[in-house]
């Protein structure tokens, strides 16, 4: 009777494989710089790091418990690099263009908004999550905000500014339970249930007429994860997500309504946020290239795999991470199309890491490349 049992949930597993998922990305996420250094690959590379936001079935393989403290995390694009470092390098033009002729004027603020063309991000997670793990059984509480801007030419020729400013609280439950089936291995599923509370606000306005007017929405909603994980061997393991399987629907009201004219569009944010599937394999090679260099993991993900609106190379994640020692690692990789590393260093209770990794912001890889740089510092036990 077990093993009926057995084999009908692992039978009802491969049919939610087959579901096709929408295209469309908007749930609660904060990057792992695990994963994102070896490509943005996480799904079935058993870390603590890839629970709650890659895959909560791993909670069952968990072999000791952690309590996180401190975990802040910040990101910022090469973009907002850029339009530092030029108004860093032109103080004097600034101060001076009184004293410009025309013909200086326009190549200056040619050359100023050929940079504030290209979109611009910043972002903070934590730094206070708290942060519960044990076998079988998470809890978690998280923050995260990000403003992101860009130029654009309107239709008169008047340049308009493109502004977003997102920030949210996640509370998370995950579970997990695992089990031998009939075929070698062993098999693991879990969930989260989510509870999100979410602001956003943006700004789509003529630079002749910017003002600092905003109207902020805010919303909450509740979500559900289902995850699986299945150790084919000892070395090679397999898994998937299904994020927000039940199309959460953020009821997002008016938090604050200020006066503005008629050169600004308000922006109605997207309330339903659209289930997304994404599958993982992970191999625990045997290879020791030194006595250095050895636990090497080899890691690819899928995103969306059925969806026929985006591109092969769009989904696709695969990376490597190699231990120097046992505190050092180093990864590599590639994520939709573009290059990854970065490193982590673990000292048990304090743990820093790394990524500078490239991502698609347009319709197909290649399009609209963005290039981040993600930092991470944690306290825990």
């Amino acid at each position: 009777m077990k093993n009926i049992v057995k084999l009908i949930v692992l039978g009802g597993l491969i049919v939610i494989l087959a579901i096709e998922t929408s295209a469309q990305n908007a749930r609660f996420f904060i990057p792992s710089p695990k994963a994102m250094g070896m490509g943005g690959a996480g799904v079935a590379v058993l870390s603590q790091d890839h629970i709650f936001f890659y895959n909560p079935a791993q909670l069952n393989r968990l072999r000791r418990g952690r309590l996180t403290i401190i975990d802040a995390q910040v990101i910022f694009n090469n973009n907002l690099l850029d339009q530092i470092d030029f108004y860093n390098s032109h103080q004097d033009e600034f101060k001076n263009l009184d004293d410009f002729s025309d013909e200086q004027t326009t190549e200056f603020f040619q050359e100023a908004t050929s940079l504030v063309k290209k979109r611009a991000l910043a972002g903070f997670s934590g730094p206070l999550p708290l942060n519960l793990m044990m076998r079988n059984f998470g809890v978690g509480l998280f923050t995260r905000g990000s403003v992101d801007y860009q130029m654009r030419t309107g239709a008169s020729g008047i340049p308009i500014v493109n502004a977003s400013l997102q920030a949210g609280l996640l509370t998370i439950v995950s579970g997990s339970y695992g089990f031998k089936t009939l075929l070698p291995g062993k098999l693991s599923v879990g969930g989260s249930i989510k509870y999100i509370y979410s602001l956003t606000s943006s700004k789509f306005q003529s630079i002749s007429n910017l003002n600092s007017d905003l109207i902020v929405y805010h919303g909450t909603a509740i979500g559900l994860d289902l995850a699986a994980l299945y150790n084919i061997t000892r070395r090679l393991y397999t898994g998937f997500t299904i994020f927000d399987a039940n199309s959460p629907t953020i009821a997002y009201e008016v938090l604050d309504v200020v006066e503005d004219d008629s050169t600004t569009f308000i922006i109605i944010p997207e309330s339903k946020i659209e289930p997304t599937l994404r599958m993982g394999l992970a191999y625990y090679s045997k290879w020791q290239i030194t006595p250095l260099v050895n636990n090497i993991i080899l890691a690819l993900d899928i995103d969306q795999p059925f969806d026929r609106d985006v591109t092969f190379f769009k989904k696709l994640y695969f990376g490597i991470e190699a231990s120097l020692t046992p505190i050092f690692q180093l990864r590599a990789g590639f994520s939709q199309g573009y290059p990854s590393y970065g490193f982590g260093i673990n000292l048990s209770i304090l743990m820093f890491d790394y990524a500078f990794y490239g991502e698609e912001w347009g319709h197909y890889a290649g399009q609209q490349s963005n290039w981040n740089h993600l930092f991470r510092f944690r306290f825990g036990f």
